[in-house]
């Protein structure tokens, strides 16, 4: 069993830490369907970035997916989140072909 009791516990950045003001401002900028290169920082991890992006681009109603690396230069694309605003029903013809 580990002992618990020698633990050393590190907090780390959180992004309620962060202003967000700057990347939400920047995914606003965006729109669906562009892909982005985006040159980080030598002290940014690409992880770290992407959080950030992702926490700003769900504020704004968008999702961003991670293309890649190429040296320092993230790559990642905006894509428009589909809300469903109806909720699907069947029909009985349709229950009864599903069932059997």
């Amino acid at each position: 069993m580990p002992r618990f009791e020698e633990s050393v516990i590190t907090q780390s950045k959180t992004l309620t830490s962060v202003n967000l003001e700057p990347a939400i401002r920047f995914i606003e900028s965006l729109v669906p369907g562009s892909q982005v290169r985006l040159p980080l920082e030598e002290n940014e991890t690409s992880r770290e970035t992407m959080r950030v992006l992702n926490a700003a681009a769900d504020s704004v109603g968008v999702k961003i997916f991670r293309v890649g690396m190429e040296g320092n230069i993230l790559k990642f694309r905006i894509v428009k989140t589909r809300k469903v605003d109806a909720i699907m029903t069947y029909t009985k013809k349709a229950k009864v072909t599903a069932t059997k």
